[in-house]
């Protein structure tokens, strides 16, 4: 069964302009968050850099914290945003074409029809 369809399947009735709007919605939120974790991985890159401020044993410590701890979360995000991302992408042209029609409504009935005609 598809992404989707496992979605639907719980799912009476489903208006489909309200779930493309939440699609964008948490879109448009993880590039803000990626934004903004952007700006706090130049800013752990600059503090980690500061080889000349930060010296001996405590400031490699320093450092090495934030290179080894908060840059490899930084990495996991960015990784973890991409595929949600990719995963709202899908939901939406799935969405489109089960159903291109903004203002209407999926029927769960109609739905499972649809979905077991094309797995059998």
């Amino acid at each position: 069964m598809s992404l989707i369809g496992t979605f639907f399947k719980y799912m009476k009735v489903v208006d489909v302009s309200p779930f493309h709007d939440g699609l964008r919605r948490n879109n448009t939120m993880l590039n803000r968050l990626e934004n903004e974790m952007k700006a706090i991985e130049t800013a752990v890159e600059g503090l980690v850099a500061l080889e000349d401020s930060l010296k001996g044993q405590g400031g490699d410590a320093i450092r090495a914290f934030y290179a080894e701890c908060h840059l490899l979360f930084l990495q996991f995000f960015m990784t973890f945003k991409s595929n949600n991302v990719n995963i709202l992408i899908q939901m939406d042209s799935a969405l489109d074409a089960l159903e291109p029609e903004m203002n209407r409504f999926i029927r769960q009935r109609i739905l499972e029809g649809q979905v077991q005609g094309e797995l059998t």
